[in-house]
């Protein structure tokens, strides 16, 4: 598109560098499977890197519509 002048430069940079990262995730990803029995703790190390946190819960209101901070109150 950017030679044909239907995109800026910018864009089209932006656009490779996109693919680019994301061809060498896939080609990571591949290579840790391909070589999960010789080398376990890489594959562990990168699904470990992957695991999300849980996020706290926020204050809730209650039926009279009171913020409810405690975690007890929270669960009940």
């Amino acid at each position: 598109m950017w030679k044909e002048g239907q995109a800026t430069w910018e864009q089209y940079r932006n656009i490779v560098r996109a693919c680019r990262e994301a061809m060498r995730k896939t080609r990571l990803e591949l290579n840790l499977a391909r070589d999960v029995k010789d080398n376990k703790k890489d594959f562990f190390k990168y699904s470990s890197s992957k695991w999300k946190t849980r996020e706290k819960v926020r204050p809730l209101l209650n039926k009279v519509g009171v913020l409810m901070t405690e975690d007890v109150e929270k669960t009940e």
